[in-house]
């Protein structure tokens, strides 16, 4: 960013108008997705291909409070943020730049960076990649629906990675594998 001299403000980290607003709103979206997504995506897509999606890595989270509290701190800072920051914000609008900022240009972007996302999770099996994929898409669409501001698809995302990480400390994550 600071090579092409682009601020905060030119991937989105401008400050919402309605901050209480936007909170309840990402976390409307973020609760109603993450149980269609949690209950119905993520078990048809790994019933469809034979393979549940992998998330034994967060297997120990399972009645650990400890790693629980550490997980979500970790959900908010490192994932939620950061992930945002890296996917939409900065590469969303570098292929945008590079294929062009036209709506053609803007979708193609969109499927590419999305596939790229739902690839960073390989570690899931191909049944995670497929879902992260469409994860990708959705939290890209909230980003150029929201004006290219980032705080609503951190706030959904974050949302929604906090009722997963909550499932799997509970035992209640259906369809997966936590072997």
């Amino acid at each position: 960013l600071r090579v092409r001299r682009v601020g905060w403000k030119g991937i989105g980290l401008t400050r919402p108008p309605h901050v209480p607003r936007l909170l309840v709103l990402g976390a409307t979206i973020g609760v109603v997705w993450a149980l269609f997504d949690i209950f119905v995506v993520e078990p048809t897509v790994g019933r469809a291909l034979g393979q549940p999606v992998n998330l034994e890595q967060f297997a120990g989270i399972t009645g650990n409070p400890t790693h629980y509290l550490l997980m979500l701190l970790i959900v908010w800072v490192l994932v939620a943020w950061a992930e945002e920051l890296t996917y939409r914000g900065y590469l969303l609008n570098r292929c945008a730049d590079a294929i062009g900022r036209s709506a053609l240009g803007w979708t193609v972007t969109l499927l590419v960076v999305s596939t790229v996302f739902g690839m960073a999770h390989a570690y899931q099996g191909l049944s995670g990649v497929i879902t992260t994929s469409y994860a990708g898409f959705v939290l890209g669409c909230l980003y150029l629906l929201s004006g290219k501001n980032l705080w609503l698809p951190i706030v959904v995302h974050g949302t929604y990675d906090t009722i997963g990480i909550t499932l799997i400390f509970l035992g209640r994550y259906p369809g997966v594998s936590l072997r």
